[in-house]
């Protein structure tokens, strides 16, 4: 479930930290997104669904973006099993992908 952040609930999140093998993929402050012991596998795919079918019911959402580091071959993996298409941009050295909202998230 998500949860808007405010001053009460927002510190719990904060305290989390990467896992020994993402560290060099999660900048420090995209850190708190979940808790180690619930990153990988089908937490990070529930999450970021959740995220997108959160951010496409916004009628001026027209297109998500993602962006991940190009040697996290996971993260990859999980752009294009949720419909995300490399676009060939790059945000500082993160690869871009995008995917329209008008198809349903699987």
């Amino acid at each position: 479930m998500l949860d808007e952040i405010t001053d009460e609930n927002g510190r719990a999140g904060a305290d989390g930290a990467p896992a020994d093998d993402h560290g060099r993929f999660v900048a420090a402050l995209g850190a708190p997104c979940l808790l180690p012991s619930l990153r990988g596998g089908a937490w990070n795919a529930l999450a970021i669904r959740a995220v997108i079918r959160r951010l496409a019911a916004f009628p001026s959402c027209r297109e998500i973006q993602l962006s991940y580091h190009p040697e996290n071959a996971p993260a990859a993996r999980l752009c294009a099993e949720l419909g995300c298409a490399p676009t060939g941009d790059f945000e500082d050295e993160e690869a871009v992908a995008a995917r329209g909202v008008a198809s349903p998230i699987a």
